[in-house]
């Protein structure tokens, strides 16, 4: 996979060695997720992920939700406020069922998500 520049400065600077990753605002879209995904499914230190304020779409919301299928240590993801609707949250859960540490979600403010995904996702 070919990571542009900004995002593997992102995985090398911002998310590599550290617990918590402040990246809201940072113009992250959809085809930028996979390399962060890729990253998530091996790491053992993030704990706390901020991505609130992006461009991430449903494909994108699928891609991490199955990188969390693998991931043993994050516990908070912040995706509020991008453009993730309810084929994101169906993609996302379905990646992520079997992840034991994920214990706080954050999708606000994402306006395709309808509330019956919420009440999906609460049930989980």
């Amino acid at each position: 996979m070919n990571t542009s520049p900004h995002v593997q400065c992102i995985i090398d600077y911002i998310l590599t060695g550290n617990m918590t990753a402040f990246l809201g605002r940072e113009l992250i879209l959809d085809c930028h997720i996979p390399p962060i995904a890729d990253f998530l499914r091996t790491d053992r230190e993030l704990e706390r992920l901020f991505l609130h304020g992006n461009e991430i779409g449903d494909g994108g919301a699928g891609c991490l939700g199955r990188a969390l299928g693998e991931n043993t240590t994050l516990g908070v993801l912040d995706l509020e406020t991008n453009n993730i609707g309810d084929v994101g949250v169906g993609a996302f859960v379905d990646g992520f069922m079997g992840n034991q540490t994920l214990y706080s979600l954050h999708l606000g403010n994402n306006a395709g998500i309808t509330d019956e995904s919420f009440h999906t996702l609460e049930a989980l």
